[in-house]
């Protein structure tokens, strides 16, 4: 009896295991990867007690008066090796037009360097304009300390030979009034997906502070397979991009490529990303929207 029973109880484990590792599967080993592995932002360490720090009294009225960057918490600008720095800190509330300013405010006063003799431009100081030998610019710019947007710049002093090199890296991640947009476009898909999809609890719509990627971000309390995941895909391509107005579609001035990026999310830990692209070739893609165009 004993040995009858020792044996039921191993098959039901065999049986619990058995139940575990194939449910586990159906969570997660038949999700698609994001795609491509996420874009990793290149951020090295800058030792600021060996760096030459830059300060401007004039700076915080500057900022707000000539580029209207009310949210703007703290700023620093700083000099390691052949890089300048510059670090701006803004709140939650910061805006389109001052994410704007502030990288056209980078481009034209340290890298080509055209608005280094206007007095009340912020940080034009002596100590500057005896020595604008650097290299590259890095524009750092945070929310609440979580790094939002980093732009580098290198090559700075070829940039009218075309030879300047631009990396871009844009945390989409992060909920900001200034990014998320509501449009009648949106309301056919946000309908389909909420009734197909029990599990979503949450459909957000942003739009990139470059303009040309909307990202979807679906949020519920659990992880959908595969398949599921083609269903919403296929929903995306034909309940929303055919709804969408042309100015979703068309790509801003400079770009090669627009498209839209679909995140799906987990209890806020998002477990998917996928870009799809209008073009000639338009469709879903593993390249990271960082790296489309």
């Amino acid at each position: 009896m004993r040995k009858k029973f020792f044996i039921i109880s191993f098959v039901l484990l065999i049986a619990i295991i058995l139940y575990q590792m194939i449910n586990l599967n159906i969570q997660n080993g038949d999700v698609e990867e994001v795609g491509s592995e996420s874009f990793v932002l290149q951020e090295k360490t800058v030792d600021k007690s060996l760096s030459t720090i830059y300060e401007d009294e004039y700076a915080d009225d500057a900022f707000k008066s000539v580029y209207e960057l009310s949210n703007l918490k703290n700023h620093e600008v700083y000099r390691y090796n052949d890089t300048i720095y510059i670090d701006l800190y803004f709140d939650e509330k910061v805006s389109r037009l001052e994410i704007s300013n502030s990288r056209t405010y980078v481009m034209k006063l340290f890298v080509t360097k055209s608005e280094m003799k206007i007095t009340r431009i912020p940080y034009v100081l002596e100590t500057l304009h005896n020595d604008m030998s650097w290299k590259n610019v890095r524009l750092n710019i945070f929310v609440n300390d979580t790094i939002l947007l980093q732009e580098k710049f290198a090559n700075i002093e070829d940039w009218l030979k075309g030879n300047l090199i631009i990396d871009y890296y844009e945390n989409s991640e992060i909920e900001l009034p200034s990014r998320i947009i509501n449009d009648k476009s949106f309301d056919n898909f946000y309908r389909y997906i909420k009734f197909r999809f029990w599990g979503i609890d949450n459909v957000v719509f942003e739009k990139s502070y470059k303009g040309n990627f909307l990202f979807i971000k679906l949020k519920g309390n659990k992880q959908y397979n595969n398949k599921k995941i083609i269903k919403i895909k296929e929903l995306i391509e034909s309940k929303l991009i055919t709804d969408l107005t042309i100015d979703f579609k068309e790509k801003p001035e400079g770009f090669d490529k627009s498209g839209i990026v679909l995140q799906i999310y987990d209890e806020n830990n998002k477990y998917y990303e996928m870009t799809y692209i209008f073009d000639n070739e338009k469709g879903w893609t593993e390249d990271h929207w960082l790296n489309v165009n």
